[in-house]
């Protein structure tokens, strides 16, 4: 009797041990099936064949999400009505920029290519009308001089200046820190006059 007790016992043991062991064994539910999938989609580059015409937002996520986030130059273009290549409008450039994105290597970021100045002021008017416009906009150095960053005197320096030095399109930046930080790599004196360096 004893081992009759002691074999029911055993096969109890066993199947409650086969029965913990399948259901402690891991299991692959649906959605680590269904997020492992996303993973592999999300690794998988996005390739496209582009065009004016194409979605931006497909590669460049973080500029496309800069139009709608974040107070931001674009998201002010594209609250007007305005897309992509109304400003990057530079055909020939982007095309090529953009020729390995149908083999699986997508572009990620507008680093070669770049928005003129004269896109800008097409829209915005000329240098002369801009300062007009924002004549009360002032940089002010360490003496308390202000200047209007639209009206600046001629030099080298100046002449080279682009809008989106300081006009900063896809990051949320204020305009007027940027300039006072551009400004301030030339000027690191804090006075807006020169020869105050070098005579």
């Amino acid at each position: 009797m004893k081992h009759r007790i002691a074999g029911i016992c055993a096969i109890a043991f066993l199947a409650s041990v086969v029965s913990l062991g399948a259901g402690c064994a891991p299991q692959q539910s649906e959605s680590s099936s269904d997020d492992r999938s996303k993973q592999e989609a999300s690794a998988t580059p996005v390739q496209v064949d582009w065009s004016m015409e194409s979605d931006c937002a497909q590669c460049h996520a973080s500029e496309s999400t800069s139009m709608t986030g974040f107070d931001c130059f674009a998201k002010a273009h594209a609250d007007e009505g305005y897309v992509c290549v109304d400003c990057h409008v530079d055909e020939a450039a982007l095309s090529d920029v953009h020729k390995d994105s149908a083999s699986g290597n997508p572009a990620t970021k507008l680093v070669k290519t770049e928005v003129g100045e004269d896109i800008c002021l097409s829209c915005h008017g000329s240098l002369d009308e801009i300062a007009d416009k924002t004549a009360d906009v002032a940089l002010v150095d360490d003496k308390g001089t202000a200047v209007n960053p639209h009206a600046l005197p001629s030099s080298k320096d100046h002449d080279a200046l682009a809008c989106a030095d300081c006009h900063v399109s896809h990051e949320e930046a204020s305009a007027l820190d940027e300039a006072q930080s551009l400004c301030a790599s030339c000027h690191h004196s804090g006075v807006f006059e020169c020869g105050t360096c070098h005579s």
